[in-house]
């Protein structure tokens, strides 16, 4: 927490306070401006998902770091990951033409295991709304 305020106090070009999704997409900007290590100041998912994004984008030379090798976890994210999770998502994906919508915090193991199981868009609280509008029209 220390370390965070004291980032977040300054005005420097190239630390980012944001959800994971928006973290990820300015590793990116970064990386394309030459960047080669960006170190993640948060919860495991969100170096996860900034890794995701930038081998996605093909940064695979960019090194992710977390700002500690202990576990970062996030409960509500973890819930996710949970025996129960997996039973709800084998029952959706029996009753047939569902959309099942996981939140961008959420592990790559989460996001992994819903896409496998029935169809499934990952969204933002940002665009939550805007997503789920999208995909009944079509």
């Amino acid at each position: 927490p220390e370390l965070q305020g004291v980032l977040g106090a300054v005005d420097w070009p190239h630390i980012y306070t944001s959800d994971s999704l928006v973290m990820a997409d300015r590793a990116v900007e970064m990386a394309e401006k030459g960047v080669k290590k960006v170190i993640v100041m948060g919860v495991d998912f969100m170096s996860e998902n900034v890794r995701a994004v930038l081998d996605y984008k093909g940064h695979h030379d960019v090194e992710v770091y977390r700002l500690s090798q202990e576990e970062i976890g996030c409960t509500l994210a973890a819930s996710a990951e949970s025996v129960n999770y997996g039973l709800w998502l084998e029952k959706a994906r029996k009753q047939g033409n569902g959309l099942h919508v996981v939140y961008i915090n959420t592990s790559l193991l989460t996001k992994a295991m819903s896409h496998a199981t029935l169809p499934t868009i990952t969204c933002t609280s940002s665009n939550v709304v805007r997503t789920i509008m999208q995909a009944f029209t079509q």
